[in-house]
């Protein structure tokens, strides 16, 4: 079984190496700019800080510090990171196609998620047995694993991290993602009780007063499910109006910390 770990993980870098020539054409420059425009519209439309921290990195922080999105561009790489204490750790690689039809036949089922590329490990069997058990889990790491994630789970938190494309740049996709991750952190909580959440007729109205939203309206979508309102109703009702969710409306928030705010480069 070591062998075939060493294996795996030899032909994993020889082919990430391969793949990171390929993304060559993607300047870090240009995937820079592109991830400060994007944490600027999140900071816009979502709340919360984004600025720079250290050479070509760049950090999109939720107004209760409680999820992180960080972007190397000189790596090429997205980290989100969720800050809750899991009691047992529980590890996911996401395997390239090729690497992972190869070793399929060697994986134990136990080391599988149906319908994914990942390569499972847990310090807590019984975790992982109940994860799988869970309404949805699957389907969700499904959907991790299409937008190309990896991640860790722990006493530490959440760690999720990728190799970043230009199609990531964009605000819609970055909050996809958060609610992903907290979608994982909501199935991965051992206390989880199923909270229901009142579904949308549809994503162009106004969870408040159900009144279509028009391309001329202010919108403001909740920070934590994504629901979206006309910004005066969220500010009239004061929180959100999804039951289950229910979140605050967010507050202006002041740094004092000597963080340099986002710029483009020239």
């Amino acid at each position: 079984m070591h062998f075939i770990f060493g294996l795996l993980i030899f032909l994993y870098f020889v082919l990430r190496s391969s793949t990171r020539w390929g993304h060559r054409r993607v300047s870090r420059h240009d995937l820079y700019n592109g991830a400060a425009r994007t944490f600027d519209d999140l900071v816009s439309q979502y709340g919360g800080n984004a600025y720079q921290a250290g050479w070509r990195k760049l950090i999109y922080a939720t107004q209760d510090r409680s999820v992180e999105l960080q972007v190397h561009s000189d790596a090429r790489r997205l980290v989100l990171r969720i800050k809750k204490s899991f009691p047992a750790r529980f590890t996911f690689y996401r395997l390239p196609r090729l690497i992972y039809a190869f070793v399929d036949a060697f994986l134990e089922p136990k080391m599988r998620v149906e319908g994914t590329h990942y390569l499972i490990g847990a310090r807590d069997s019984q975790m992982l047995a109940g994860l799988r058990d869970r309404i949805g889990f699957v389907a969700l790491m499904q959907k991790l694993d299409q937008a190309g994630f990896s991640g860790q789970i722990g006493q530490y938190g959440m760690k999720l991290w990728k190799t970043i494309s230009p199609d990531d740049l964009n605000d819609v996709r970055m909050m996809n993602f958060i609610r992903l991750a907290q979608d994982l952190v909501h199935l991965s909580d051992p206390e989880l009780i199923n909270i229901p959440v009142q579904p949308l007729s549809s994503e162009k109205r106004c969870a408040y007063c159900k009144e279509d939203l028009s391309e001329i309206d202010s919108v403001q979508y909740c920070q934590f499910c994504g629901t979206p309102h006309h910004k005066e109703c969220f500010e009239l009702n004061g929180k959100c109006t999804v039951f289950g969710c229910e979140r605050p409306a967010p507050q202006p928030e002041f740094v004092d910390s000597p963080q340099r705010p986002l710029s483009t480069q020239s």
